[in-house]
């Protein structure tokens, strides 16, 4: 034996480069299957609805035509003086009827006026109803920025947007285009510290708030 194989720090690594060695040529274990609760039967947009208040969101059914109203509404109770948008259609055609004076940040803005929104519109992409959460994907729109640093979060959800569980988001996931960033978003942010103290807002928008829009 060696002075140097006689080091704790030279046998720690040649017992990684051992295991890696091993794992290298094991037999593959496949996956087992995704196992997901069925809601086939289910109202999904009913479904979706009640499982996004039940995790704090707020959520309204409403039809396209009083879109514009509902989003200067929700930006009126908060005095927002700024709203950063992301680059989606949907919202670009709402921006130009809204009435409200608040300035509007666009995706290309700078980060200090994007930092500096009071609230932040994007549109989603799909709504899981198992969970109520939003799934936002970076290939469609650029949303990241507009949905993570305002302190509330305008999201935008079609109703045929709308699937059962995680699995039909994933098989989509699976066929899109790659180099994409998928956000998944369920209620507004959390965060607990070792004590499970629950902190809303310190990572994320304190305040969530969904319009659903029927087009189905």
């Amino acid at each position: 034996m060696t002075p140097e194989s006689r080091k704790p720090g030279h046998r720690f690594l040649q017992s990684i480069h051992a295991q890696l060695e091993r794992d290298r040529h094991a037999p593959e274990t496949p996956l087992p299957p995704v196992r997901s609760r069925s809601i086939s039967g289910m109202d999904l947009v009913e479904e979706f609805q009640k499982q996004a208040l039940g995790v704090g969101a707020r959520c309204e059914i409403l039809d396209g035509a009083l879109l514009p109203v509902a989003i200067e509404e929700r930006l009126r109770a908060i005095s927002a003086a700024k709203v950063a948008i992301s680059d989606s259609p949907l919202v670009s055609s709402l921006v130009p009827q809204l009435a409200t004076s608040t300035r509007v940040v666009q995706p290309d803005g700078s980060r200090g006026d994007l930092f500096d929104a009071d609230a932040g519109v994007t549109a989603v992409q799909w709504g899981i109803a198992e969970t109520g959460t939003l799934v936002l994907v970076s290939a469609t729109e650029r949303h990241r920025l507009a949905s993570l640093v305002p302190p509330i979060h305008i999201a935008l959800l079609p109703a045929s947007c709308i699937v059962g569980t995680m699995c039909e988001v994933l098989e989509g996931i699976a066929h899109a285009p790659h180099n994409q960033a998928v956000t998944f978003i369920t209620g507004p942010s959390r965060t607990a510290d070792i004590e499970l103290t629950l902190v809303v807002g310190v990572h994320g928008p304190r305040q969530l708030d969904i319009c659903v829009i029927r087009d189905r």
